[in-house]
């Protein structure tokens, strides 16, 4: 059995968050919350636990044979 690896998605542009969600849900990550702002990542972090976040995504991404560009 493969376990999904939970993610929290934190950007300011509520649209980009959505988008973010549907490719991350497509990968085959459970997205476990949506952040707006620092504050509120830093809260829903400690709420929801989280294995990933922003910068580990990116790494995993890196290590692709053919990696996107990520904006941070």
């Amino acid at each position: 059995m493969v376990v999904a690896l939970r993610v929290l998605v934190v950007d300011d542009h509520a649209g980009f968050r959505h988008l973010a969600r549907r490719l991350l849900m497509a990968g085959g990550y459970e997205v476990v919350g949506l952040a707006a702002g620092g504050a509120e990542a830093v809260y829903q972090a400690a709420l929801l636990r989280p294995d990933l976040d922003g910068f580990g995504v990116a790494e995993l991404l890196a290590g692709l044979a053919d990696p996107p560009v990520v904006l941070l």
